[in-house]
């Protein structure tokens, strides 16, 4: 009678390591050699490893689903101090902040997801970070920030425009522009200042094309098939977080239980 086949991994590897394989006990008085015993701790690391792989298997997924939450929240930190930046400056290094927080989002999620029955559902997303034109650029922003020395941003500071307020002629008796304790300071005639119109323009922070593994991204037009308008690092990182924030609460409710 055919001996049954092993139902488990852990029958299989009692299987393999079965007591007729082992050196015979040596006689009384003997020493014994550790070679004998060596199959039976390997037999036995086996078994703890597989203990242990089955208790990570149960808790990990739901641990990972809460580290990537957490990382969202730093993402979405470094959001709201991109909102309140006093310096362009600070706008532009909040920004690099911001592109690796938002990287590690996807790390998290998918440890949680990327095994069992989530694993198409990430390989997706995979798919799409690679292929949608906003979340394939802040992919390769980050690696650009991370292993390279360009930076993945450009600072343009403001000025100001003055352009006739009717028509497109305007006739300059006197003009002095000025950098004052309080800004920018215009003097003109009467006639002047009568026939102008100032316009104020503010400095900004501008995404760049990055170079990531000698290949060029240029800053997205759209995500998701949707056109991006008035694109800016805020903007950006606004519908990054609105994407993640989607997709977080899909792999709760569909996957991560």
């Amino acid at each position: 009678m055919e001996e049954e086949a092993p139902r488990n991994r852990g029958a299989a590897v009692l299987h393999r390591y079965h007591m007729s394989q082992l050196n015979p006990p040596a006689p009384r008085g003997s020493v014994i050699e550790t070679s004998a015993w060596g199959p039976l701790f390997r037999l036995s690391q086996l078994i703890l490893f597989d203990v242990a792989m089955a208790t990570m298997t149960k808790s990990s997924p739901q641990k990972a689903l809460e580290a990537a939450k957490e990382k969202l929240q730093l993402a979405k930190a470094k959001l709201d101090a991109m909102r309140n930046a006093k310096t362009l400056d600070e706008l532009a290094a909040l920004w690099g902040e911001f592109v690796a927080e938002q990287h590690r989002v996807y790390l998290r999620l998918r440890k949680a997801t990327g095994h069992g029955p989530g694993k198409g559902w990430f390989d997706r997303i995979l798919n799409e970070q690679r292929s949608d034109a906003l979340l394939s650029y802040l992919l390769h922003a980050r690696d650009a920030a991370e292993h390279g020395i360009e930076k993945i941003t450009e600072k343009r500071d403001g000025g100001i425009g003055i352009n006739p307020k009717q028509g497109n002629s305007l006739h300059i008796k006197h003009m002095k522009i000025s950098n004052g304790p309080h800004g920018v300071h215009i003097e003109a005639d009467p006639e002047t200042m009568a026939q102008i119109k100032v316009e104020f323009i503010p400095g900004k922070v501008h995404l760049v094309a990055v170079t990531d593994r000698r290949e060029v991204y240029q800053p997205p037009a759209t995500h998701l098939d949707q056109p991006i308008s008035d694109l800016s690092p805020i903007v950006a990182a606004e519908l990054a977080v609105q994407y993640l924030e989607a997709k977080l609460a899909e792999a709760e409710a569909k996957y991560v239980k």
